[in-house]
């Protein structure tokens, strides 16, 4: 890898972003230290220009970013934020300090109408968002354009994996917000966010495992000279590259 911003990302977070950080964020989405270093070190303004305070990065550059969050299992959106910031800059927007994350279209649970003390109509927001017990801001599509909601008005479900979420708005709460001057398709952004993540997460299985069949002795030799281990391998070699 000759990104050095990925190179200085995977290096942060080699030190801070351990399983043991990992747990705790996600028994506790309110902490907030690694996120205060990641912003501090400007990787969330990576994209936008430097005019701006950005490092101008290439979005194919920022691929590299997006791979590293996946390789050390971070639990914050730090993609999505980056992604996120940079379509607020072009929007005329000043982005929050906070996480952001990308609200996906979702279907309101079946079982209840009854939010908060109050009954959903069909002209209430429901989204899903990963990463979403985490973050102050979402970008959500709505019937007049993107919004930028606050999470701090929505109403929060569990969702999907630990840190996910399921977010209702009222109507009300979504009109408040003025539609952004700016066009994103949501859907297709947080889905090439997550293939990055995933192609990460893929390349630290690989090396573990490889590492693994190098150092663990069977019959008096590692096991990663057998034949089937050495074809697994192969196979997951191929998933990873």
């Amino acid at each position: 890898m000759d990104n050095p911003f990925a190179l200085a990302l995977n290096d942060l977070l080699d030190d801070q972003c351990t399983p043991a950080v990992v747990r705790r964020i996600e028994g506790e989405p309110g902490e907030r230290a690694l996120w205060t270093q990641l912003i501090e070190t400007g990787f969330a303004d990576a994209l936008l220009p430097e005019e701006a305070g950005g490092a101008a990065l290439p979005l194919e550059q920022a691929f590299d970013l997006f791979e590293a969050c996946g390789r050390h299992a971070l639990p914050l959106p730090l993609p999505e934020t980056l992604w996120a910031r940079a379509l607020l800059h072009r929007a005329g927007v000043t982005a929050p300090a906070g996480p952001i994350g990308l609200g996906l279209s979702a279907v309101p649970p079946q079982s209840s109408h009854q939010t908060s003390g109050t009954v959903a109509t069909a002209s209430d927001l429901w989204v899903e968002v990963s990463a979403g017990r985490c973050c102050d801001h979402v970008l959500v599509h709505t019937a007049h354009g993107l919004r930028l909601l606050a999470v701090a008005d929505a109403e929060l479900r569990p969702h999907g994996l630990a840190m996910d979420a399921r977010m209702h708005w009222s109507a009300e709460r979504v009109q408040a917000a003025a539609p952004l001057a700016v066009q994103a398709d949501l859907k297709t952004a947080q889905a090439l966010l997550a293939a990055a993540q995933m192609s990460g997460a893929l390349m630290t299985v690989f090396e573990q495992s490889l590492e693994h069949a190098n150092q663990r002795q069977q019959f008096g030799k590692p096991i990663g000279k057998f034949q089937a281990i050495q074809h697994n391998l192969s196979l997951l070699a191929e998933q990873v590259f």
